[in-house]
């Protein structure tokens, strides 16, 4: 029972999808391309998985946190799914929070110390800090917390690139081509994790609109009104249809027609779906619905990954 806790406590299927999507990238994009042109990269399979774990214990913390600051507001949105003090006491989730804290930071020192980029160690405190001050404070606040996660869902993308720079830098020189097409894949799955997860975590606090007002927050949707955000919410959709457009036509120029254009109607369905429902929603408990389609876009934009093998 404890582990199944510990395992809602932590999103595990989300968890499994902040892996998966760097395995994709860094196999597809990288381990591959290098492997072909006689790269050696800088991390090996080894270490890159290490890169995977502190990613997610990093992400792993920032729920449990999460779910420590947000008793108050939780007990009233979404009771029946409360894994804390129901199944799990605070102050073990604290122990919890703390340990992952400890485990992953001396993995980022090693990781940093081992492939020579210092950047990578100022990485885990800055993203750390980040996700409790968004537990403690800035969920509670108009648009920037929501802004501060997005950012956070764009950076496991980048990380990948960041980790694998020196070979990446040896791919530009010799296969120039190759190397721009890796560098806007990458860029394009960024800008596409920011969209989603900034458009999610703005239905998501239209669906807590009730438990956030009765706990004091001060939340987006409290503070500019539901139909100012549901509004912002079409433009992001709208945004996010025009890149894949300019998408399909940009990397048609590398593969099929047919294979781009499949992957932009694969999401550009769902989001048409999406800018559809919040057109017509006008009960709370109706935003449920739109929530799980943007869980699928999210999905989906991590498996189109896989055209890329």
């Amino acid at each position: 029972m404890i582990i199944l806790a510990i395992a809602r406590l932590v999103r595990l299927p989300n968890l499994i999808i902040v892996a998966l999507t760097q395995y994709l990238l860094y196999f597809f994009l990288f381990h591959n391309n290098f492997q072909d042109i006689g790269v050696e990269g800088r991390m090996g399979l080894l270490h890159f998985s290490q890169l995977v774990l502190v990613t997610v214990i990093l992400t792993a913390s920032g729920y449990v946190i999460n779910d420590i600051m947000d008793l108050k507001a939780d007990r009233i949105n979404k009771p029946e799914k409360m894994v804390i003090s129901r199944y799990i006491q605070r102050r073990t989730a604290l122990w919890i929070y703390f340990c992952m804290q400890s485990v992953g930071f001396f993995l980022s020192v090693y990781l940093s110390f081992y492939v020579n980029n210092l950047r990578l160690l100022a990485l885990y405190p800055i993203a750390s800090i980040g996700l409790y001050l968004y537990s403690s404070y800035l969920k509670r606040r108009p648009m920037v917390g929501h802004l501060l996660i997005a950012l956070y869902c764009a950076g496991v993308a980048l990380v990948v690139w960041l980790s694998e720079l020196p070979g990446f830098q040896q791919l530009q020189r010799m296969e120039p081509d190759l190397s721009r097409l890796v560098v806007n894949v990458i860029l394009a799955y960024a800008i596409f994790a920011f969209l989603t997860t900034l458009l999610r975590e703005l239905i998501k606090v239209m669906e807590d609109e009730s438990g956030d007002r009765i706990a004091g927050y001060q939340t987006t949707v409290i503070a500019w009104g539901q139909e100012k955000v549901k509004g912002f919410c079409i433009l992001l959709g709208s945004i996010l249809i025009l890149l894949l457009g300019m998408c399909t036509y940009y990397f048609g120029q590398y593969f099929t027609f047919w294979k781009t254009a499949l992957i932009g109607l694969v999401l550009a369905v769902p989001t048409f779906m999406i800018i559809y429902y919040l057109s017509r929603i006008s009960q709370q408990s109706n935003f449920k619905q739109v929530s799980g389609l943007t869980k699928l876009l999210m999905l989906l934009g991590v498996l189109v990954l896989l055209s890329f093998a």
